[in-house]
């Protein structure tokens, strides 16, 4: 198991230095306002009155999705 995790970090490593793999830049994080601006329906669901699966069925994102959206909407 450890030679398997050896040669995937060099392969990681050989990948970073050709510059195929990236990842996401560390620290980068979205703001409240750009984050809810992705899921405007998500908004306008849950102000009709919808329960929070009901909305994740309408606009076909998940749970956990429309609870985030709720909870940084309250802010």
């Amino acid at each position: 198991m450890t030679l398997f995790l050896e040669r995937q970090r060099e392969g990681i490593a050989l990948a970073k230095a050709k510059g195929i793999y990236k990842g996401r830049e560390k620290g980068s994080t979205e703001s409240i306002e750009d984050f809810l601006s992705k899921y405007k329906e998500v908004i306008k669901s849950l102000k009709k009155g919808n329960s929070i699966r009901d909305t994740a069925k309408i606009c076909a994102v998940s749970i956990g999705t429309v609870q985030k959206v709720k909870n940084k909407s309250k802010d």
